[in-house]
């Protein structure tokens, strides 16, 4: 028997998670009513607060309790951070008595969250740890939320699978567990983000979720916009993580909610929400306003899509027997190669640094492939069910996977852009992390009476398209900061006192007066019909013409930032 859960969890019911540390080794603590006075009150009732006291010490309690008392005073939920992999290398968890009288004390506390167990060894003790955490969550009526990536090991959600009494404790309380893809380690995005989606859609899970982060482009190896990458942390955190341009927020995010993604977790870095060393006061920065923030108001007003939409666009799933098998096992991940993603990456790359440049999925087709715990039965809802056993038989080479694919998935769209329809919404985006090079797509129209929309848009561009009869709804962002001074002597960042000079000065005066153009084509448009394009937002200019000859209408949008644009029909007098 399980006691009622403080905060459901659902695509109908997402959840936001804003991070405030204390104690943070940086020096740059945030209090809860700091952050809930920042947040713009269309994202509150959806947001909660993810405090992070770092590893568990008996002397932090009192400031974890600090930190409660404040969020039941303002009416903030928290989210307790109990676990990250420091503790896990000692072993050092905090009591389950403990984690018992808070949520006895304190009634904004709706669950926990263990990050990161894939750094450490995940041995028994880390495992045993977890167990222990769910039969509480169980008990008292909170969820455990389990943010996980992966470096060189099996990904932990795959050896949660295939352990029996870890995947006993979650399927058990599955009401009372959300796995969440951290979008950070070194290899197997892709992987991570479908095992999440596995456990969820296999009833084994409430829910899955999301953490977007900066961090991706320091263990990638980069460090200014275009640059090639190196050895994995040969340059400074802060250069790197700064330089994260910051759409790729809104995109790991976009890709999320067309596959069902119920938490929202951007573990902030300083690029995001900034405390003026010298004023003392946090700042919401441009990134986070201008691409963060509406991508996130998308969240909170319906456009992640529901369990049943996810279903129906699923035709095959993998059922993970054997997570040593090729297809899986680590670093590459295969099964996704030739479909969307895990391709870009090259060999040497991979020999010589051991890390993946494939963070987006580059063809949204074949949509998203869950894969599912070994432990779990095999799907009967899921569509045709790949697995080791079969794996080889069926794909003998990449070409065969594909052709067996094409015959599962309707082709409703085409062009180099990432681009997925649920029911009447579109997610589409150029998927290059770091190239600046144009992608274009072209999607057929399910409910509009034009024929389809085409477009042309550069690198770190996202687009959410609504269809009616009469009218298509969209979001466009490009939003990018030029950091070129952080990389041009003036501002080394070799350490955080120097990235800290940095954000003084840019956080209220950002580099982003840069715009550049993305095109729209209207196709199909009915005889004796005309378009109006009305646009809000961050553009500096834009056109809209007529193609009579071949019933089109062009819009051309130079912008550096979101545009709100909405293109609707009237009958031509």
């Amino acid at each position: 028997m399980t006691a009622k859960l403080r905060r459901e969890v659902s695509p109908e019911n997402p959840l936001i998670l804003h991070t405030c540390h204390s104690n943070w080794i940086r020096g740059i603590d945030m209090r809860p009513s700091e952050l809930l006075e920042m947040l713009p009150e269309d994202i509150r009732t959806c947001s909660a607060m993810s405090h992070v006291p770092d590893w568990w010490d008996p002397e932090k309690l009192p400031v974890i309790k600090e930190y409660l008392d404040e969020c039941e005073r303002i009416g903030l939920q928290q989210v307790l951070q109990t676990t990250v992999f420091k503790d896990a290398r000692a072993n050092n968890f905090m009591p389950q008595d403990i984690l018992k009288q808070l949520f006895d004390e304190y009634t904004c506390l709706i669950g926990v969250l263990i990050v990161e167990q894939g750094i450490a060894q995940f041995d028994q003790p880390d495992r045993q740890n977890i167990i222990d955490t769910i039969h509480t969550m169980a008990e008292i009526g909170g969820t455990l939320f389990w943010a996980e990536m992966i470096y060189h090991r099996h990904h932990p959600f795959m050896v949660a699978g295939e352990d029996e009494g870890l995947y006993r404790a979650i399927s058990e309380n599955s009401d009372h567990v959300v796995f969440i893809d951290k979008a950070n380690g070194r290899t197997q995005y892709f992987l991570s983000q479908s095992a999440a989606m596995g456990w969820w859609l296999t009833g084994n899970a409430a829910a899955w979720g999301i953490n977007a982060e900066d961090f991706w482009w320091f263990e990638t190896a980069y460090k200014d916009i275009w640059s090639l990458p190196a050895k994995p942390r040969s340059y400074s955190q802060w250069q790197s993580t700064a330089s994260f341009p910051a759409n790729l927020y809104a995109q790991v995010i976009e890709r999320s909610m067309a596959s069902g993604a119920s938490v929202y977790k951007v573990e902030y870095p300083l690029s995001l929400m900034y405390k003026h060393s010298k004023e003392e006061k946090w700042y919401l920065t441009s990134q986070w306003e201008h691409a963060v923030y509406p991508m996130l108001q998308k969240v909170a007003n319906g456009w992640v899509a529901s369990e049943d939409q996810v279903r129906s666009k699923i035709k095959a799933c993998y059922h993970a027997t054997d997570m040593n098998a090729p297809e899986i096992a680590p670093p590459e991940t295969r099964l996704f190669k030739g479909l969307y993603g895990a391709e870009h990456t090259p060999a040497e790359h991979w020999h010589t640094y051991g890390t993946s440049l494939d963070l987006l999925p580059h063809e949204g087709r074949y949509f998203f492939i869950p894969v599912t715990p070994k432990l779990a039965p095999p799907p009967t809802d899921l569509g045709d069910v790949i697995n080791p056993e079969n794996y080889p038989v069926l794909f003998p080479d990449v070409q065969s996977k594909q052709a067996w694919f094409n015959e599962r998935y309707v082709q409703e769209q085409s062009g180099s852009s990432w681009s997925v329809r649920v029911d009447k919404k579109w997610y589409i985006f150029n998927h290059h992390e770091n190239a600046n090079l144009d992608t274009d797509f072209d999607i057929s129209l399910q409910t509009n009476t034009c024929s389809a929309l085409y477009g042309e848009i550069g690198a770190h561009t996202s687009l959410l398209v609504e269809e009616a009869p009469d009218s298509l709804d969209i979001l466009l962002n490009n939003y990018r900061v030029d950091i070129k001074e952080l990389w041009n002597g003036d501002f080394p960042c070799a350490d955080f006192e120097q990235y800290c000079d940095y954000m003084d000065k840019h956080v209220k005066a950002p580099a982003h007066d840069k715009p550049r153009q993305t095109v729209l084509v209207v196709k199909g448009v009915p005889p004796n019909a005309s378009l109006k394009a009305d646009l809000s937002g961050m553009y500096t200019e834009h056109r809209f013409d007529r193609d009579t000859e071949r019933a089109d209408y062009r819009l051309e949008i130079m912008h550096n930032g979101p545009v709100q644009l909405r293109i609707g029909m009237s009958a031509e007098q």
